[in-house]
């Protein structure tokens, strides 16, 4: 008989007003911080050149060129009180209802990335539960040289490897996988930070795409564990965490060498998820992607022009979604871009 545990069980509490907000907004980090220390969960960073060992564990230095604009920082900003600190190499921030947080780990000390990666998600999972937020809905994973090797020693592949094999301990992991995102980062080192809660969120499935847990033999040992999207329903409000998109169809890649393309594509694949979303919450059936409430870009470096690329978002995300670009390696070297998302649905 197994023992594993199950991932997610409890029913999920729609009576909590939704605890957090994001927005971007430009400024530096450690200012922020100081300034507005009591209401914040998280300040997101990026560039080539930011720190990854912070004082404040609530500042988050992901290791990628921003591109486009004067430097944009994402802030998680709570409705609630905030507690901080760093346990077990974790560093977080966590209010009533939700975590943030984050791990960095020193690939040398590990025989491979595979096995970095083990550790890591092993060490986050067992936090996110010991803290009473077993619930994850969002990961974000940075390490350097992504596509270096070839077939199965590729790096996102020994990355994915880990990452499956920790998911694997729990039973009908497949159901309750957090939607994420994994690119290329300039700094060495794997650094993942995420956001979990107390009551789990539902996932979301693309019916355009082969999910990527089912992904056939030739893209590794081991499929990559993540959904395809979360949502998470509050009193007030519902939000979708929607997971790096890219153009792929069924599970290939489309429109090869051509940017353009495949940004169009991709502008269909999260209009399917807001329908997908909408099976679950039929409040998501007025969602239009124009109402999204922020977008980060990842560009292959040189492969395209940020105003141009700018252009092509905005057919289908219209002119006022707030965005990032970032310079980063694509999970796939025959991948151009890739977009994740975050809707805020007020009630």
């Amino acid at each position: 008989m197994s023992t594993a545990r199950p991932l997610e069980s409890e029913p999920s509490a729609t009576g909590i007003a939704a605890p957090f907000s994001v927005e971007y907004r430009y400024g530096d980090a450690a200012q922020l911080l100081a300034q507005d220390s009591e209401n914040l969960l998280a300040v997101v960073e990026f560039g080539a050149d930011v720190g990854r060992i912070n004082e404040d564990p609530r500042q988050i230095s992901v290791a990628l060129e921003q591109v486009g604009d004067k430097p944009l920082l994402e802030i998680w900003r709570s409705t609630l009180p905030v507690e901080h600190g760093f346990k077990n190499g974790v560093a977080f921030a966590r209010n009533e209802h939700i975590l943030v947080g984050q791990l960095v780990l020193n690939e040398n000390d590990y025989p491979s990335l595979d096995e970095a990666a083990f550790e890591a998600y092993q060490r986050i999972l067992a936090f996110q539960r010991n803290q009473g937020y077993k619930h994850a809905l969002r990961m974000w994973n940075f390490f350097p040289d992504i596509n270096v090797g070839d077939a199965d020693d590729e790096r996102y592949r020994q990355f994915s490897l880990g990452r499956a094999r920790t998911f694997e301990q729990f039973r009908h992991f497949e159901r309750a996988l957090p939607a994420a995102s994994a690119i290329g980062s300039y700094r060495s080192g794997l650094l993942i930070h995420f956001v979990a809660a107390r009551t789990p969120g539902v996932q979301i499935e693309n019916p355009r795409q082969v999910s990527a847990f089912h992904y056939p033999r030739q893209y590794g040992p081991k499929s990559p564990s993540f959904s395809r999207a979360k949502l998470k329903d509050w009193a007030d409000e519902s939000q979708l965490y929607i997971s790096g998109t890219a153009s792929v169809v069924g599970h290939e890649s489309v429109h090869l060498d051509d940017v353009e393309a495949q940004t169009e594509e991709i502008g269909r694949n999260m209009q399917a998820l807001l329908d997908e979303a909408a099976r679950h919450q039929p409040r998501f059936s007025k969602a239009r992607l124009d109402e999204l409430s922020l977008l980060r870009v990842y560009l292959r470096p040189h492969h395209g022009n940020v105003d141009t690329i700018r252009e092509y978002i905005q057919r289908w995300s219209g002119p006022n979604v707030p965005m990032v670009f970032l310079e980063g390696d694509i999970c796939r070297q025959d991948l151009l871009i890739e977009i994740e998302g975050y809707y805020q649905l007020p009630f």
